[in-house]
């Protein structure tokens, strides 16, 4: 079966690009696309694409660690942060290998991994 787009995403992406994906599957009948990303943005994808997903294979993977903020405060928790994006960093030779293996079921025209650049 063939699909025209494999997209991996974080949560402010969907949000960004879940239109663009609705009008290519409203103008053609026959696409079909591959959203991977994490719990919460699965959900929103559901109820935003319902419509759709007989034509979306939803797959979750941690793809997006979000904000970590102090208890009652909107100071970043700098510690929890880089502790929970090393902890994703070390997956990553795992989580490509389930990906490859996964993407052998699947013909895709185009592949996209949306992400977000981080400076240090």
């Amino acid at each position: 079966m063939k699909y025209g787009m494999y997209l991996v995403m974080g949560f402010s992406h969907v949000t960004g690009y879940i239109a663009q994906i609705e009008k290519k599957l409203e103008s053609n009948k026959t696409y079909k696309c591959i959203i991977i990303c994490g719990e919460s943005q699965i959900n929103f994808t559901k109820l935003y694409l319902k419509e759709f997903l007989d034509r979306i294979v939803l797959r979750e993977i941690l793809t997006d660690i979000g904000l970590i903020n102090k208890i009652n405060s909107l100071e970043v928790d700098k510690e929890k942060l880089e502790y929970k994006l090393k902890k994703l960093i070390k997956s990553w030779n795992i989580l490509i290998k389930e990906e490859i293996n996964f993407l052998k079921n699947y013909k895709i025209s185009n592949i996209f991994v949306i992400y977000l650049q981080l400076e240090f």
